[in-house]
């Protein structure tokens, strides 16, 4: 069995380049910092939010009881100034608790003295009173308070339920005492502003402590951002900086990137290199060729250096779509799950009716269980057609060819065994190093098809091996089950 000759791929349309962003496009992107800085930011107002409303409203809460107390005193103080006269109610108002109620000049006092009942005795005659009006079903000694508006003023008023004694019996008498609200209302605001721009400057300071805190914790992104810009475009050696534990999995990203360029852009050298040595022979031959044909006057003679040259011809379209093969097969490509069972059976399919024109017998025996792995499915392609055609255009006629897919616990393994003549054992791992042919080799091929299946197989976390037996040769590819060995290097004469 000779060495092998690949088939052609084709190869994807470049894509345009990605335009460079504008410096307004870059700051209207959030940057971490900004996002961090965000969402600190709005927790920590609607907190400061939050305790400022709390205190605001518990201080508001202890102030109007501070005031219902005083209301509650000059009411009491009312109360203990109502006597009996006959069966009659009479009092001997105290002016000092109501102006003490009144000792500001905004401030209004307004009372009143009823019978149980709710008849007034003295005092302000029309002070409002709720609906509901529980004191006028009490008969015990108790206090309430209740907010109304009086003369057109928010007022706060206090009502006590007493008995007076000293006639021939008891009387239960009801104590009004309104005061307007404009002091209370004047703390609530001062009491306001003082909580609200403490928490105001308080948030400015946490803030400020915060965007700092960023700043210095952000530094060492910014370094390494540095450190990226700082390199020149040949240099692709992986980055080796002292990072923090969360940039770690960024760092070894952009290292697995830089692999993979460093590898392209070392295979696109080669492949430069040999196309320019490969294809000069060959084109040189054509020309000499053609020359030869013009020159010649037989038409026997001029056909016969006709059919040399298309043979010539031939052997460069191959030699070109080997090259480009061996150039695409340096990196994988559109990854997705798939069907081994399913896509061997398709490659069988095509190579049936080459394999029957060389009186060969090609077969595949499919797995008991379905096989899938993560790869490139016109890579793997690529990869199976070499390995048949290998087998199918330097085999001999008669012999069989049998293609097999077994599941693996890592992956799956992928052998083609042929029944030819055996290979040398010498030269059985040289076969995979590009462009070898053992002396003797005939047909067109240009000895990189077993080049393009091992690095394709190792592109897919595996590997490609000739086994020789006495029944023939056996190559077998073991794939991983995800190509997360993309970053392994290709063997050392494919690069």
């Amino acid at each position: 069995m000779k060495p092998p000759d690949g088939g052609g791929l084709d190869t994807d349309a470049a894509a345009p380049p990605t335009a460079p962003r504008s410096a307004a496009q870059l700051n209207a992107a959030q940057s971490i910092h900004r996002r961090l800085l965000l969402r600190l930011s709005l927790p920590l107002l609607l907190l400061s939010c939050l305790i400022a409303a709390g205190l605001y409203l518990f201080s508001v809460a202890n102030a109007n009881r501070a005031f219902d107390r005083a209301l509650l005193g000059a009411s009491l103080a009312i109360s203990d100034r109502v006597v009996i006269e006959g069966d009659e109610l009479l009092v001997d108002l105290p002016y000092v608790a109501l102006e003490m109620l009144s000792a500001t000049a905004e401030e209004r006092v307004y009372y009143r003295v009823s019978d149980d009942a709710g008849n007034p005795v003295t005092g302000y005659e029309q002070l409002p009173e709720p609906e509901l009006r529980p004191w006028l079903d009490s008969r015990e000694d108790a206090e309430w308070f209740y907010d109304t508006e009086y003369l057109l003023q928010s007022v706060r008023v206090s009502v006590i339920s007493r008995v007076a004694l000293g006639g021939s019996e008891p009387i239960r008498f009801l104590v009004y005492v309104a005061e307007t609200d404009n002091s209370r209302r004047a703390l609530a605001l001062r009491l306001l502003l003082v909580f609200g721009l403490g928490m105001a400057l308080l948030a400015v300071i946490v803030m400020a402590l915060v965007w700092y805190s960023l700043r210095r914790g952000l530094a060492p992104l910014d370094e390494f951002s540095r450190s990226l810009q700082r390199r020149t475009p040949e240099d692709l050696h992986p980055l080796d900086l002292p990072v923090p534990t969360e940039l770690l999995p960024v760092e070894q990203a952009i290292n697995q990137l830089l692999r993979r360029l460093s590898r392209n852009q070392l295979e696109l050298k080669r492949f430069v290199e040999d196309a320019s040595h490969q294809l000069r022979t060959p084109l040189a031959a054509l020309k000499a060729q053609l020359s030869l044909a013009d020159s010649e006057h037989a038409p026997a003679q001029v056909r016969h250096d006709l059919q040399q040259a298309q043979r010539t011809l031939d052997r460069s379209i191959r030699l070109s779509q080997q090259l480009l093969s061996h150039a695409r097969a340096v990196d994988t490509g559109r990854l997705q799950r798939l069907d081994l069972d399913a896509m061997v059976a398709g490659v069988c399919r095509e190579w049936v009716p080459e394999a029957l024109k060389q009186h060969m017998d090609l077969g595949y025996q499919a797995p008991v269980q379905q096989v899938q792995i993560v790869g490139d499915e016109l890579l793997l392609q690529e990869m199976l057609r070499n390995l048949i055609e290998n087998a199918v255009l330097y085999g001999e006629p008669g012999m069989q060819i049998n293609v097999e897919l077994q599941p693996q616990d890592d992956g799956a393994l992928l052998r083609v065994a042929d029944t030819g003549t055996p290979i040398d054992g010498a030269q059985a791992e040289r076969l995979f190093d590009r462009f070898y042919r053992p002396a003797g080799s005939g047909g067109s091929g240009s000895g990189l098809g077993l080049a393009i299946v091992r690095n394709i197989a190792q592109l897919h976390g595996g590997d490609a091996h000739l086994h020789v037996t006495e029944q023939g040769n056996h190559f077998e590819v073991r794939l991983g089950p995800d190509p997360t060995a993309m970053d392994r290097p290709l063997n050392s004469d494919a690069i």
